[in-house]
């Protein structure tokens, strides 16, 4: 036998079999199953939310030059700000525990490990020109919230809790 012969006739085998009978019904069904399956594993990716959520957010955070937290942050703070800015005590109460867990979220964000705010706040202290002491006060002051129910929040404290943020949030690079 001649090699080329063999291998000819193993390619013309390959690329164009001669399915008749049984073997062409065996062929319409096995491309009908594969075409299921590939079907459903498209529709799978497309209909889970961690493919499209991963996918999209790369996508909205490239076009938008920044990351999708800040614009979060961003109403988080605009939420915060009207809290303090309220003229109901209550409502501030539950801006200043809300200051407090964003100025977290934040820091651990950066990458500041610690257990609590004050852990996170000295580590980075050292990077950011941060106001260790007002952030330190804001976490008391929710410890205190927490505590005492009846804590009363003077407008004047407010004003200066509002300040201290949007310097330390503009510090981080949060706000503008």
């Amino acid at each position: 036998m001649n090699p080329d012969y063999l291998i000819n006739k193993t390619i013309q085998i390959i690329f164009y079999p001669k399915f008749t009978g049984i073997l062409f019904w065996i062929r319409f069904i096995f491309l009908a199953v594969s075409a299921f399956f590939f079907s459903f594993i498209l529709w799978s990716i497309l209909k889970l939310s961690w493919f499209v959520d991963f996918v999209w957010r790369w996508v909205k955070e490239f076009l938008s030059f920044k990351p999708l937290e800040k614009k979060e942050w961003q109403k988080k703070w605009e939420k915060i700000k009207s809290g303090l800015q309220s003229d109901l005590e209550a409502e501030a109460k539950l801006a200043i525990l809300e200051a407090e867990s964003l100025l977290h979220e934040v820091l651990k964000w950066e990458g500041y490990k610690g257990e609590n705010l004050e852990e996170m706040v000295i580590k980075a202290s050292s990077e950011h020109p941060l106001k260790v002491e007002e952030i330190l006060f804001l976490s008391r002051l929710k410890e205190n919230i927490v505590n005492d129910p009846n804590l009363k929040l003077s407008f004047e404290e407010r004003k200066r809790i509002l300040s201290f943020l949007q310097e330390t949030l503009s510090l981080l690079d949060i706000i503008k």
